[in-house]
């Protein structure tokens, strides 16, 4: 920001010449610049300049109150904050409207997600997936496959899984119990197939 810097400069002691060389300001508007009010927070100045920039919008007198109604009702949709205003004889555009609803609304947490951890081996993850298989003399075949993992664990067991008629419960069972000998790891409460 150049009218800092100038001030700055001043401040310094800098001769208005030589501050008019250094910034590419005129000598006039360095003169008019050592006349106005010192600038305590280049920021603050920003933010009022970027306020300032095009119309004013007409939907900003109702920010407050649409901040209590939405804090009243957090899940009053953007178009229910637009009807609002317009029954107190808003004739402003719809986008104003929304973007002011997006800027006051409070935001709403992440919704639940819930994850369990647990001691190695304690939890075990199996995921059922198919792929689609292409061999080298152009036949195809849709391969469906198990991985079983226990939580921690760096050995993942995975085969060809064969869901015809068999409960794909009784199926992760058996998988899992196979899984526990092939990587020699055992779940803390291992199953009993009867």
């Amino acid at each position: 920001m150049k009218r800092f810097e100038v001030q700055a400069l001043l401040g310094a002691g800098v001769q208005v010449s030589m501050v008019s060389e250094r910034t590419g300001v005129s000598v006039r508007a360095v003169q008019r610049i050592a006349g106005e009010e010192p600038i305590e927070d280049p920021a603050e100045v920003d933010r009022q300049r970027a306020e300032r920039m095009g119309r004013p919008s007409a939907v900003r007198a109702y920010a407050e109150q649409a901040g209590e109604w939405l804090r009243a009702a957090p899940e009053l949709r953007s178009g229910q904050v637009l009807e609002r205003p317009r029954e107190a004889g808003h004739k402003g555009s719809k986008t104003a409207a929304y973007d002011l609803a997006r800027r006051v609304r409070v935001a709403r947490p992440p919704g639940g997600v819930v994850r369990f951890e647990g001691m190695p081996g304690e939890f075990s993850q199996h995921d059922f997936g198919q792929v689609e298989v292409r061999y080298a003399d152009g036949t195809r075949e849709r391969v469906k496959c198990f991985a079983s993992c226990l939580e921690f664990s760096p050995h993942v067991f995975a085969h060809r899984a064969d869901l015809g008629a068999r409960l794909a419960e009784w199926h992760q069972r058996a998988n899992d119990e196979r899984a526990s000998r092939a990587t020699g790891e055992v779940p803390r409460a291992p199953y009993h197939l009867e």
